[in-house]
């Protein structure tokens, strides 16, 4: 076995390279892209090359310039890469490797790439996956085409304090880098200090997905919107960003949080001073919204997508044997005679938030009003009901027990979820009426689409379309199934809507005709 030991800096600028080149996604060559440590210029021996839209460095010029250890294992094609505490290590062709021996997945695989005609090789690695293992601050600027690294910086980062963010804006369809073929939503962060200096560093929140980053010693403009959504392009349907909002989960810290359809991995940049911070997020989103041709969208103010909070909301449990919405062809109401809905009032009492920012609505007493309401019509015409909870029942059965109750029924011919709808914690701009199917394509979405149209027809209220989402309730009952979001009660007019009873008999009798042109629809 061939084993080499290398002591050299390499380290520290191979993360440098990978860090700012990934994380700026910009395609460059060692003549046109300079790369500096601690302000000093270093010599690239070999181009960088992208992969897979990542950027792969030649790990062997930049080990002279960083205080760090790599190991060869020439049996193995694997580099071991050491700094400070922290050990990569890294195998030619494989995307795995680990990290202080806990095993990670990168984007792309490191390689070796023949760069003379005497055969002569070089070790790419992908940077940023390097960059991010061992911590290194990396910046781009733009204006000098330099990635810029900091290792004292990382260490140590001058004490910042008092920023102020004095204004966010959210555009999707924007170019960024490089390549002008591709767009990003970019989200650019403006304050009054070097937001750089902060060493901020993202996370994220699941059901649904949230993406959040908190800045140290900020706070937010009261000019600045609690708000945002973003100002579309031809292909909003592309961006993973529903909408931007802030808070300050506590004092003297500044929290922006990103509301998104899907989990994305966000490229950041910063100006040459570091006063404006960009999160770039690839316009690449397929497959989330269930799209009806029949209906105009305007792309100024599109149908976006804002998924409720609802617990269980990615339980990976499913049923057993062939669900009937998902063979359309074989799904017949009137087989036996007769129309069975099963009702599901959403939560209850004991129910965590869900409730109107100033108290004065419950989620949980709407949702039992209007679904009784939408009984009392549906019995009216014909149809039998089935009620996951009693009118007066304030507790919140579980998710399980209110499928078990559609499924165990035996005859039920569509399960409706009754919900209103809630975006943060405050009042703010979020509006609107929206429908879910657990997918695309089956029975289901032809009941949302049934239900959509009534609603249109009859109630002045935005509407934010048919989409999908894997909420327990509609994924695991073995009849076609909807989720009903009536309004926002974190909107303040709205709020004052769905308090109304006229306006709960409105929303009742739409979904009821919905529902019944539905069941017609198969005579």
């Amino acid at each position: 076995m061939q084993n080499i030991r290398v002591v050299r800096p390499f380290l520290l600028i191979a993360i440098t390279l990978c860090m700012l080149l990934a994380i700026t996604g910009i395609t460059c060559s060692a003549a046109t892209c300079k790369v500096t440590i601690d302000g000093k210029a270093i010599a690239i021996d070999a181009e960088p090359m992208m992969k897979n839209n990542r950027v792969l460095v030649p790990v062997a010029t930049i080990v002279d310039n960083l205080g760090g250890e790599s190991d060869w294992n020439g049996d193995k094609k694997e580099v071991t890469l050491k700094c400070n505490s922290t050990t990569v290590k890294l195998t030619i062709g494989s995307t795995k490797a680990t990290v202080n021996n806990v095993s990670k997945s990168m984007d792309v695989a490191p390689c070796i790439v023949t760069v003379n005609k005497d055969g002569g090789g070089r070790t790419m690695v992908p940077l940023r996956f390097v960059g991010e293992s061992f911590g290194y601050d990396v910046s781009w600027d733009d204006s000098s085409r330099t990635a810029k690294i900091n290792t004292k910086g990382s260490e140590s980062p001058a004490p910042v304090s008092n920023i102020n963010i004095s204004n966010i804006n959210v555009n999707q369809g924007q170019s960024y880098g490089a390549d002008a073929s591709k767009t990003y939503t970019l989200i650019k962060i403006t304050a009054d200090k070097s937001l750089q200096a902060l060493g901020l560093k993202g996370e994220w929140l699941a059901d649904p997905y949230r993406y959040y980053i908190d800045f140290s010693s900020t706070v937010i403009n009261s000019s600045v919107p609690a708000v945002f959504t973003p100002v579309y392009g031809v292909n909003y349907d592309k961006s993973y960003v529903s909408s931007v909002r802030t808070g300050a989960p506590v004092a003297n810290t500044a929290r922006i949080v990103v509301d998104m359809k899907s989990k994305a991995t966000p490229e950041i940049s910063y100006s040459a001073d570091g006063c404006v911070m960009t999160i770039a997020f690839p316009d690449t989103y397929s497959n989330g919204t269930v799209t009806d041709p029949t209906v105009p969208v305007n792309p100024v103010n599109p149908v976006d997508p804002v998924v409720p909070s609802e617990p269980g909301a990615n339980d990976t449990q499913t049923v057993q044997g062939t669900l009937k919405r998902d063979t359309p062809a074989g799904y017949n109401p009137f087989a036996d005679g007769k129309l069975v809905v099963c009702i599901d009032p959403g939560h209850g009492d004991t129910t965590g938030g869900k409730r109107s920012p100033d108290s004065s609505l419950m989620e949980y007493e709407f949702n039992r009003d209007v679904a009784y309401r939408l009984k009392a019509l549906l019995e009216a015409n014909g149809i039998q009901t089935i009620m996951t909870v009693g009118k007066d029942e304030k507790g919140d059965p579980a998710l399980k027990a209110r499928v078990a109750t559609a499924n165990n029924a035996g005859n039920v011919d569509l399960f409706v979820s009754i919900h209103a709808n809630a975006y943060g914690n405050g009042w703010n701009s979020a509006n609107g009426w929206e429908v879910y199917a657990y997918k695309g394509g089956g029975v289901s979405e032809l009941a949302a689409k049934a239900v959509r149209a009534a609603t249109m027809a009859a109630v002045s209220i935005r509407d934010r379309g048919v989409k999908t989402a894997n909420f327990y309730v509609i994924k695991n009952t073995e009849m076609p199934a909807i989720l009903i979001e009536h309004g926002f009660y974190t909107n303040e007019s709205e709020c004052q809507k769905l308090k109304d009873s006229s306006f709960r008999d409105q929303l009742a009798q739409s979904d009821a005709t919905g529902i019944i042109n539905f069941f017609n629809s198969y005579r």
